[in-house]
Protein backbone atom coordinates (compact mmCIF):
# COMPACT_ATOMS: atom_id res chain seq x y z
CA UNK A 1 0.00 0.00 0.00
CA UNK A 2 3.26 2.25 0.20
CA UNK A 3 3.30 2.94 -3.50
CA UNK A 4 -0.55 3.43 -4.33
CA UNK A 5 -1.70 4.94 -0.61
CA UNK A 6 -0.85 7.97 2.05
CA UNK A 7 -1.78 8.79 5.38
CA UNK A 8 -4.88 10.79 5.28
CA UNK A 9 -3.74 14.42 6.46
CA UNK A 10 -6.30 16.57 8.03
CA UNK A 11 -6.41 20.38 6.22
CA UNK A 12 -6.73 22.32 8.39
CA UNK A 13 -4.69 21.29 11.65
CA UNK A 14 -2.18 19.03 9.32
CA UNK A 15 -2.69 15.98 11.53
CA UNK A 16 -2.79 12.52 10.19
CA UNK A 17 -5.46 10.57 10.94
CA UNK A 18 -4.19 7.96 12.99
CA UNK A 19 -5.38 6.66 16.69
CA UNK A 20 -2.98 4.04 18.78
CA UNK A 21 -4.57 2.28 21.75
CA UNK A 22 -3.37 0.14 24.70
CA UNK A 23 -4.61 -2.47 26.44
CA UNK A 24 -3.21 -4.09 29.60
CA UNK A 25 -4.64 -6.77 31.28
CA UNK A 26 -3.32 -7.43 34.37
CA UNK A 27 -5.39 -10.18 35.27
CA UNK A 28 -3.02 -12.50 33.24
CA UNK A 29 0.05 -12.71 32.73
CA UNK A 30 1.60 -11.92 36.43
CA UNK A 31 2.77 -8.06 37.46
CA UNK A 32 3.40 -7.06 34.06
CA UNK A 33 0.07 -8.05 33.10
CA UNK A 34 -0.92 -8.86 29.20
CA UNK A 35 -0.15 -5.79 27.04
CA UNK A 36 -1.97 -5.21 23.74
CA UNK A 37 -2.21 -2.58 21.14
CA UNK A 38 -3.95 -1.35 17.89
CA UNK A 39 -3.52 0.93 15.64
CA UNK A 40 -6.21 2.76 13.09
CA UNK A 41 -4.56 5.08 10.10
CA UNK A 42 -7.10 6.28 7.93
CA UNK A 43 -5.40 6.12 3.78
CA UNK A 44 -6.34 7.59 0.82
CA UNK A 45 -5.46 5.87 -2.56
CA UNK A 46 -3.25 8.51 -4.37
CA UNK A 47 -5.14 7.43 -8.15
CA UNK A 48 -8.78 8.22 -6.95
CA UNK A 49 -9.14 9.51 -3.44
CA UNK A 50 -10.83 6.98 -2.13
CA UNK A 51 -9.77 6.12 1.65
CA UNK A 52 -9.21 2.71 3.50
CA UNK A 53 -9.48 2.22 6.83
CA UNK A 54 -5.62 -0.17 7.79
CA UNK A 55 -5.82 -1.57 10.68
CA UNK A 56 -3.27 -3.60 12.75
CA UNK A 57 -3.16 -5.31 16.34
CA UNK A 58 -1.18 -7.46 18.22
CA UNK A 59 1.65 -7.81 21.57
CA UNK A 60 3.75 -4.93 22.53
CA UNK A 61 6.51 -5.92 20.82
CA UNK A 62 5.65 -8.09 18.33
CA UNK A 63 4.95 -7.23 14.51
CA UNK A 64 1.28 -8.42 14.95
CA UNK A 65 -1.21 -8.46 12.30
CA UNK A 66 -2.74 -6.26 10.17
Amino acid sequence: MAGTHEPFVSVKGGLEACLLMLKVDLKKGGTHGVMRYYILQLLREKLNGQFTLWTRWGRLGERGQN
